[in-house]
């Protein structure tokens, strides 16, 4: 498939998505949505029941499946949503350039993202690949508890944390471009 007919494609995928998704893809509120699958330690198949759609977790940035903890990421995410009911919340920005939506997650009335931050399992996301409050502007949504989380995991050092040989999952991407 052609760079230009994949561009195309993604954009016929948004357009559907805004038209069968109408509520989702305009709220402003929590929804509850039932988890269908875990794609990865910070991206969920989501269904109201009728359409499943993709989310990419807001505030967090969990290890790619190559590194240490991306298989514990997403496993501690299965044991803890999947297949159960959990709230969304978008900020402005709605949909990611890979046609996900972006929504803060609610399990059990945590936010899902600090929980998994706190334990290690995944950093907070940095735009920019540099640490707090560089690119921190580049959001939508205030970083600090996300900030904090990670904080408290890395005196901790929890998950991630205890490898002295870790990188944050976007270093990783731009040293593993098919990631």
């Amino acid at each position: 498939m052609s760079r230009r007919s994949f561009k195309s494609f993604i954009l016929m995928v948004l357009v559907l998505f805004v038209a069968f998704v109408p509520s989702f893809a305009v709220m402003s509120q929590t929804r509850t949505y039932t988890v269908q699958k875990v794609v990865d330690g910070d991206t969920l198949d989501i269904s109201d029941g009728q359409v499943t759609f993709r989310v990419r977790i807001l505030g967090m940035d969990a290890p790619e499946k190559a590194q240490s903890f991306g298989l514990s990421a997403k496993e501690f995410m299965k044991t803890h949503v999947e297949g159960k009911p959990v709230g969304l919340t978008q900020e402005k920005q709605k949909i990611d350039r890979y046609g996900r939506s972006l929504a803060h997650v609610t399990a059990q009335n945590e936010n899902l993202a600090v929980t998994l931050i706190k334990q290690g399992l995944a950093t907070y996301y940095r735009p920019t690949c540099e640490d707090y409050p560089k690119g921190i502007a580049k959001l939508d949504y205030d970083a600090l508890p996300f900030v904090n989380a990670e904080q408290l995991a890395r005196q901790a050092k929890k998950g991630v944390w205890s490898s002295p040989e870790f990188i944050l999952p976007c270093q990783f991407r731009k040293l593993n471009k098919k990631h």
